[in-house]
């Protein structure tokens, strides 16, 4: 790795802590204080805000208690607006969770953390950390007899509630892990009180006596051409979760754990013009000061781009043999990325005969061009791209 790529990954890994900072919390420590501003406006992710009794598609929700074994059913409407997963899309979510599969095992280890803030006489509000990553919380939720439901238990000190719904498959489980704040927000016109709101919330799940497998796949039969094609770019990648709420991330490939991420990342690697196999004329047609200057050949310029164009036309007569994984149910989706590269081939040969043919659209071309050409310099160090003192 060179020392200009290490110093690019530190600079993101920066920027990633300060937004986690900003945005999430603590940004000054586990024992912060807050002044001249509420908590829950100072963060703006990780915040679990009181249920509220007052929502109009969400309708009340049953008291804990009442879950209890033998208790009265309750109405479709109201199972829905006591769907904890349903609280994590609200304006002010009131849960967090995601799904996943394993097998092996009867039983669920989940880690969580969380704080509050409380204001004191000064007026200031002061954070109280429940629990935080390095030292969690940790519940042990088991899979309930079948035909039964077991009712959520209280964590974070009395201050959440921990919902596991249990989906039996044919070699294991299919569990959604969802955090509910126990706290209810009654008054329809004021907001909730900063102190009945979690902070800095997340959770993640264990499986020690089984394996966390990759996630069922999406109904084959319901899948649309795009899931399909979707399918298949993805394919070599797998899923070990789904977040409610939130994103879900992984430790490994398969994991040993499953949790919540409220900022996900993730590095992109950068593009590049260079071409496989040398440059030649082919890599003159992607030099935009190449295709801005006037002086310049037409014909030099369209066969630059003629040039260009034969080599992706053999990348995509080159991509079946160097993807024949491919599984015969994808092959349609296979099918329909080749037709639609090998239209596009077409019509960027169009469009370089119309260069070739028509100088009104090749001075516009060579225009365009020029106009990206100087915003690139004007980016630049020794212009805007400058730091100002």
């Amino acid at each position: 790795m060179s020392l200009d790529t290490t110093e690019k990954e530190s600079g993101r890994r920066r920027i990633v802590r300060y937004l986690n900072k900003e945005l999430i919390g603590p940004k000054n420590g586990e024992h912060e204080t807050i002044e001249f501003e509420r908590p829950d406006k100072r963060y703006t992710m990780g915040v679990l805000f009181p249920r509220s009794t007052e929502s109009g598609d969400l309708g009340e929700e049953r008291d804990v208690e009442e879950d209890v074994e033998g208790a009265e059913p309750a109405p479709p409407d109201e199972e829905r607006a006591d769907d904890p997963v349903t609280l994590a899309g609200q304006w002010m979510p009131a849960s967090l969770g995601l799904s996943f599969y394993f097998t092996g095992a009867d039983a669920v280890e989940v880690d969580l953390w969380g704080a509050t803030y409380e204001q004191a006489e000064d007026k200031a509000w002061h954070r109280k950390p429940i629990a935080d990553r390095q030292h969690p919380e940790t519940a042990t939720v088991m899979a309930p007899v079948q035909g039964s439901t077991r009712p959520p238990q209280r964590v974070l000190d009395g201050r959440a509630l921990l919902h596991v719904t249990w989906r039996r498959l044919e070699q294991g489980y299919l569990v959604t892990v969802t955090l509910v704040n126990e706290k209810r927000h009654e008054e329809k016109h004021r907001s909730p009180d900063p102190s009945d709101c979690l902070y800095q919330v997340g959770f993640r799940c264990r499986v020690p006596d089984g394996e966390i497998r990759e996630y069922p796949s999406v109904d084959r039969v319901l899948a649309d051409e795009e899931d399909r094609e979707l399918d298949l770019l993805y394919r070599k990648h797998s899923t070990f979760g789904v977040g409610h709420g939130c994103a879900a991330s992984w430790d490994g490939n398969p994991p040993t754990a499953v949790g919540t991420d409220l900022m996900p990342t993730a590095v992109v690697p950068a593009m590049t013009h260079e071409l496989e196999g040398g440059a030649g004329e082919s890599a003159r047609a992607l030099s935009i000061a190449f295709l801005a200057d006037e002086d310049v050949a037409t014909n030099e310029l369209c066969d630059g781009l003629t040039s260009f164009l034969d080599y992706y036309e053999e990348w995509i007569d080159a991509l079946p043999d160097q993807h024949a994984d491919i599984p015969p149910r994808l092959h349609p989706a296979r099918d329909r990325i080749l037709t639609r590269l090998r239209e596009t081939l077409s019509r960027m040969r169009g469009g370089v005969e119309r260069l070739r043919t028509d100088p009104t659209a090749l001075h516009a071309f060579r225009l365009a061009n020029l106009a990206m050409l100087m915003q690139m310099h004007h980016a630049g160090k020794d212009l805007a791209g400058a730091p100002v003192p």
